[in-house]
């Protein structure tokens, strides 16, 4: 007896398991619903069942006269399970379309919405600033004015102070070259004084030509110091010997000079061209 309970059980869960598969399950609902008519004979006729049976078995057992029975139903349940489920994706598309664009466009109203709030609540601000500020604007205006003159007015004194400090500093440094200068041409003459040179021994010499001379020699380099010392040897041993270029250089510096006695020209050392060469040919310093 539980041999033959097992049997029927297992066949009962083989035939569930093969209902409960997606294509088996929409098969048999989609056969039972377009061959309704074997259900409403089987249960609804008055004819006598052997006629019941005879009549579905003519009807709708013999497939090969009746194979739309069983292949519409088949179509049903392959277009169910395969085509169907592509279908409801395509539905699921345009809604979550439709949907997505129905909650942008309640966004952008609520967007436009908050912005136009807040557009009011500036205009407010600046109608409420512009009661309540029209006092404190007038005063800070007059501040401002009154800050702008006063600055107006530093800034002149400042230019005015920082003009006279310019120009002091000027003659103070004008002042200063001018005591160097002395103290320059007094050195020179000091220098001459204890080598004992005639030229400011005899008291030949004017002070002009001494601050000449140191501005003269303050221009040679070495190199010119040494040519104007050759220069000068050469011109008292034969002054026809010396070149046109060097005499026009020496006589522009006037160190030289053309002077005319009895109707001669000659080319005669000046009193700087003479100090000059004595400062340097004696190694005296400049400086």
């Amino acid at each position: 007896m539980e041999t033959v309970k097992e049997i029927f059980q297992s066949i009962y869960d083989s035939y569930r398991d093969r209902i409960k598969s997606p294509f088996v399950g929409s098969f048999i609902l989609s056969y039972l619903i377009f061959n309704w008519k074997i259900l409403a004979i089987l249960f609804y006729s008055d004819w006598p069942i052997h006629c019941r049976i005879e009549w579905i078995e003519d009807q709708y057992c013999n497939w090969r006269n009746h194979w739309e029975n069983y292949l519409i139903p088949f179509l049903i349940a392959l277009f169910y399970v395969l085509g169907l489920p592509y279908i409801n994706l395509g539905f699921d598309k345009v809604l979550k379309y439709y949907d997505n664009s129905k909650f942008e466009k309640k966004n952008t109203a609520k967007i436009d919405k908050l912005k136009q709030k807040v557009l009011e609540a500036a205009e407010e601000r600046k109608v409420a600033d512009a009661k309540a500020g029209t006092s404190e604007i007038s005063h800070l205006k007059e501040r401002n004015e009154a800050l702008q003159l006063e600055n107006s007015t530093l800034t002149k004194q400042n230019q005015e102070d920082l003009d006279r400090h310019n120009k002091s500093l000027e003659q103070f440094r004008k002042r200063e070259n001018e005591y160097q200068n002395q103290i320059k041409v007094l050195t020179v003459q000091s220098q001459f004084f204890l080598k004992n040179n005639p030229l400011i021994v005899d008291g030949n010499v004017k002070l002009e030509n001494v601050k000449e001379m140191i501005i003269i020699g303050e221009k040679f380099n070495d190199l010119d110091k040494q040519n104007y010392i050759n220069f000068v040897k050469s011109f008292e041993a034969n002054p026809d010997n010396i070149s046109l270029p060097e005499l026009k250089k020496y006589e522009k510096l006037g160190l030289i000079a053309p002077i005319t006695n009895f109707g001669i020209t000659q080319t005669k050392m000046t009193m700087i061209g003479l100090l000059l060469f004595e400062y340097l040919n004696n190694g005296l310093d400049l400086q």
